[in-house]
């Protein structure tokens, strides 16, 4: 998903799905729910904003790192809820499956962490991104 981009000329919410990614994974109609639900997830289910260390803050360059990776895993994770609450979460846990299962997969530990939130109890009740025109 690319969010608050430029399209145009004015700055808009928008939904990118990559059609060769869909053609070469073969994805199903329950797959591309999934998919489809992570992304609105991310509008519909934000996840809670949390203060990010900074220099400026005395905090070094690995904090800052390690606290942006939390925050885009949290990102995630709380957009994969979305497909939970919307019964399209055994399509989306396909999905990461499907592509986890290539040699070409990065993230590996990121996507094990997001297939265990899936399956856990946990609740990762967010906000709604407000969504105006800018």
């Amino acid at each position: 998903m690319k969010g608050s981009i430029l399209y145009d000329g004015e700055r808009t919410h928008l939904i990118v799905l990559n059609m060769t990614n869909i053609e070469n994974f073969s994805f199903d109609e329950s797959e591309l729910a999934g998919i489809l639900a992570h992304e609105m997830g991310h509008f519909f289910n934000d996840s809670p904003k949390h203060e990010m260390p900074s220099i400026l803050k005395g905090n070094n360059l690995t904090e800052i790192n390690e606290a942006k990776a939390e925050a885009a895993k949290q990102l995630e994770i709380y957009a994969d809820y979305f497909s939970k609450i919307t019964s399209t979460k055994t399509g989306l846990l396909s999905t990461i499956n499907k592509y986890l299962a290539t040699e070409d997969a990065v993230n590996r530990d990121m996507f094990i962490e997001r297939i265990e939130a899936l399956n856990s109890g946990v609740v990762y009740q967010g906000s709604i991104k407000p969504i105006e025109k800018y």
